[in-house]
């Protein structure tokens, strides 16, 4: 099966998170997978990344519809990822060419269920699409009941942002301590993810200022980008005011493996957002046992088991979240139940080895033969 897997704003970080785990999922059940993608990664990065996996560079995004109509006998089957501006093209990929049409639901629609009730309204983006689609994929059951009257019976799988565990159980086993080293001896405070305004890294900044003289072997380390940018200037100005220049650390975009040490290392991990989707830094922390405290925004209440894997708290809510933070550095104990919790929950439930033996059931019986093909194949059909 010949798979083209639509990803408008490709970069090197998606390589290495749900979207490279799906296409080696697809390589691993024989199928030809290449991405059709806007973006800067270089060929030679998605090569090294993901061996087998084709990369065609469009130089703008209105090259999509042009590139699936007149290459159309290149593929038999559309994955849309990352491309909701061009869902109404796909049923009519269906309809005159036959093509097969999945469909992951982050793309069309947002991941608040109020958001998902609001946007199904569109007949071009949301409606049509859905009802065309050979197979949608979702992050979450509460999303895959509020899609459900609008997709084919039996056609929604719900497939969360996932890790093996097997690949866990050998980073644990690889990989040592080296940017964390010099705060060895101390306890971390740790955030993932990019520094911007609806990350809400502010308040975790001011709800630590509070916390920092009670608990002085603590540090808060931001990990990801945008230390340099008008907004990261902003966070660094907010830490030294707050007298917080040699406790709040900011180590910048690294490597995916330099995070998993970070999460490693880390004795409290925390996710003030204001909007999340399915967090991958919340999964890869849940994986590595990490004690969790994050807010009632996206799937992240789903993700912790409504609060019994991690704490929850209201986004911008800086009392409650400094108030949770104390319990939590104040409590080893506390850490360590909330962190076994989690692991036991990421290594049962959101495991790609669980995930997608669900997935692989679903498309395993699918061929090349184009839908005119199918519908010109059955006995007794009048073919004149």
């Amino acid at each position: 099966m010949r798979l083209l897997y639509l990803c408008e704003g490709l970069t090197s970080t998606d390589l290495n998170t749900n979207m490279g785990a799906l296409l080696k999922f697809f390589c691993s059940i024989g199928w030809d997978p290449t991405v059709l993608a806007t973006g800067n990664v270089p060929p030679d990065r998605m090569k090294e990344v993901l061996p087998g996996v084709s990369l065609v560079r469009l130089s703008s995004a209105g090259d999509f519809p042009r590139y699936l109509v007149r290459r159309r006998e290149s593929y038999d089957a559309v994955f849309c990822y990352n491309a909701r501006r061009y869902n109404a093209v796909l049923p009519w990929l269906k309809l005159c060419f036959g093509k097969r049409i999945i469909i992951k639901t982050d793309n069309i629609i947002g991941l608040e269920n109020e958001s998902a009730r609001r946007l199904a309204r569109s007949v071009l983006v949301v409606m049509l699409p859905l009802a065309a689609a050979d197979l949608v994929l979702t992050e979450a059951p509460s999303l895959a009941a509020v899609l459900r009257p609008y997709c084919r019976r039996g056609r929604i799988v719900v497939l969360p942002n996932c890790m093996s565990t097997r690949a866990v159980a050998e980073v644990e086993t690889r990989l040592t301590l080296t940017a964390a080293d010099r705060l060895s001896r101390e306890r971390i405070l740790l955030y993932v993810g990019r520094l911007s305004p609806e990350k809400g890294v502010e308040v975790l900044i001011q709800a630590f200022s509070q916390l920092a003289v009670h608990h002085p072997s603590w540090h808060l380390c931001l990990v990801g980008p945008g230390a340099d940018t008008p907004y990261g200037a902003i966070l660094t100005r907010r830490a030294a005011e707050a007298g917080l220049a040699g406790k709040t650390h900011f180590a910048g975009e690294v490597e995916h493996e330099e995070i998993f040490r970070w999460q490693m290392r880390a004795d409290l991990f925390c996710l003030p957002s204001y909007r999340e989707g399915i967090s991958n830094a919340l999964t890869e922390a849940m994986f590595f046992g990490t004690p969790i405290v994050a807010t009632r925004v996206g799937l992240n209440e789903y993700q912790l088991d409504a609060g019994r894997c991690g704490r929850i708290v209201e986004p911008g809510d800086v009392r409650a979240l400094t108030r949770t933070l104390d319990d939590l550095m104040s409590d080893d104990e506390l850490r360590s139940s909330l962190g076994r919790a989690a692991r036991d929950r990421a290594w049962r439930h959101f495991s790609t080895e669980r995930c997608y033996l669900h997935l692989k059931e679903h498309v395993s019986g699918w061929d090349c033969t184009s839908a005119f093909a199918r519908r010109r194949s059955i006995p007794g059909r009048n073919h004149t």
